[in-house]
């Protein structure tokens, strides 16, 4: 099994605010041919929760194509946002409890 370790902060930067950049990492994961993934984020120290969304998504996508993808050296924050990212993504909102928010929100604008 070949292996690549890919270092966020070194490949893109310490803070990382758009999901654009997830595709510097598939394009890198893809050229390496490798099936074991390591994302390091030892040099990161703040990721956007799109960010975190995209990468959560990247992930299980490589995972279904049978390949490991680790995360590692995450700080307390990006951590955190990795959980709130997976859990998003594997509870996603229902859309009728989206609208029910909107109205709310258009409402107490209204009376503002």
């Amino acid at each position: 099994m070949m292996d690549t370790s890919i270092d966020l902060g070194k490949l893109i930067a310490p803070l990382i605010s758009t999901r654009l950049a997830v595709k510097i990492v598939e394009e890198k994961v893809l050229e390496s041919g490798c099936t074991n993934i390591i994302i390091d984020f030892k040099n990161v120290d703040f990721i956007s929760r799109s960010f975190a969304c995209a990468i959560v998504k990247m992930k299980k996508n490589f995972e279904e194509q049978k390949r490991t993808v680790n995360f590692l050296n995450m700080n307390k924050d990006v951590e955190q946002m990795i959980k709130i990212a997976e859990e998003h993504i594997s509870n996603p909102p229902k859309k009728e409890n989206l609208s029910i928010i909107e109205d709310d929100n258009l409402l107490k604008l209204a009376k503002s």
